[in-house]
């Protein structure tokens, strides 16, 4: 088994004429009164022209003002979308070097949104990348790394307030093993590395975190995994002063997104040694793994989201064969339930979701433009 990302990171090499050809055929637009409640609907991304596109992550300020971020022309450039309450439309961002990708976008306001990856070149390690939007544009803001020599990747971000902000995510060599787990903090003025536990590396051990969620400026939770044996997930909590790694009932899984609703209730995601969905719950004094659908083929949960103690959306997808659906689960209070979900392109996956106030749940990823799935483009649902 291998890591969800390292999956999409070999499948998106493609040809520029081939994507024109596929995306000139097809529709680009789907109003806001298109939109079937009770039922997940594929909303139209705007057209991109440059290579092989996905969103990876998603962050909602209210119900019309809605932003994700990824990557274009196979990691060559920043995507970054706003949802305005009738049409995604595209925001200029910024790009740090040959290559960039965006994983992670947390909102503290409509006028104070980040979004976390990393940027490199074809000759360098890979350094993060963080992106600021301050009302009415993106910049580039200062990020720490280890070293120049060294790749250092942001993949989640998570805001407690203006001046309390984390990023998390993995840092290595350049051939990428063994790695530690990276963790950065913003107070208002600076990003600053802030150490943080990993499995003894002596012994090629990686370590890697893949998502944060913030409750408050003493409780935050990360989540990722190593790679002895057959993975064991990792979880680590920030009480304030200190990251610790936290006690886990069963390690023999991949954690790859967290969601808090409070100190005594939080949610974290991924994907079995037995390839199937893993759920697993916070009561406040421990873990606990609780029972999720495991459909058909190889099940990964890779993102989710809470809107209260009884209603959160957890989004992913299933492969079947060679072909790859969304999945898409909901708790609501008791059981978490499977939720049918289109499969735009025949080949479909979900990275990442978020919710509004008024319950609306937005869910983005990529799918296959082409029968061959060599095109892929940004993939984004919807669900009221």
């Amino acid at each position: 088994m291998t890591g969800f990302k390292t999956i999409r990171l070999v499948c998106i090499l493609v040809a520029l004429l081939a994507v024109l050809a596929t995306r000139s055929a097809r529709a680009t637009t789907t109003t806001a009164s298109a939109f079937q409640c009770g039922k997940w609907n594929v909303v139209a991304s705007p057209p991109i022209i440059l290579g092989a596109s996905q969103l990876n992550g998603v962050a909602a300020v209210s119900a019309n003002n809605v932003w994700a971020v990824g990557f274009s022309d196979g990691f060559s450039q920043t995507l970054i979308e706003q949802w305005n309450g009738s049409s995604w439309q595209m925001v200029a961002s910024p790009n740090a070097n040959t290559y960039n990708g965006l994983y992670g976008v947390a909102a503290v306001s409509a006028q104070d949104i980040w979004a976390v990856g990393f940027s490199g070149t074809i000759n360098s390690a890979n350094q993060t990348l963080i992106e600021h939007w301050d009302g009415s544009q993106w910049s580039v803001i200062p990020s720490p790394n280890h070293t120049m020599s060294q790749n250092d990747i942001l993949t989640s971000v998570s805001a407690i307030s203006a001046s309390d902000i984390w990023a998390v995510g993995y840092y290595g060599t350049a051939s990428y093993t063994p790695q530690g787990t990276l963790t950065e903090h913003w107070n208002g003025t600076a990003w600053s590395i802030v150490p943080s536990p990993s499995i003894d590396k002596s012994g090629g051990v990686s370590t890697e975190l893949y998502g944060v969620s913030a409750v408050s400026s003493t409780n935050v939770w990360a989540v990722g995994y190593d790679n002895v044996g057959n993975y064991h997930a990792v979880i680590e909590h920030w009480d304030g002063s200190h990251w610790r790694i936290s006690s886990h009932p069963n390690l023999n899984a991949q954690l790859h997104a967290v969601t808090s609703v409070s100190a005594s209730d939080a949610w974290a995601v991924g994907i079995s040694v037995g390839a199937q969905t893993f759920t697993d719950h916070w009561n406040g004094s421990s873990w606990q793994i609780v029972q999720s659908p495991t459909p058909q083929g190889i099940n990964y949960l890779a993102g989710v989201a809470a809107n209260g103690a009884n209603d959160l959306w957890s989004v992913g997808w299933d492969e079947v064969g060679q072909i790859d659906k969304p999945d898409t689960e909901h708790w609501n209070g008791t059981k978490w339930k499977l939720v049918a979900s289109p499969n735009q392109g025949g080949d479909s996956q979900l990275f990442a979701d978020t919710i509004t106030s008024s319950s609306q749940v937005w869910a983005v990823g990529t799918y296959a433009v082409n029968k061959n799935h060599t095109v892929f483009d940004p993939l984004i649902e919807y669900y009221c």
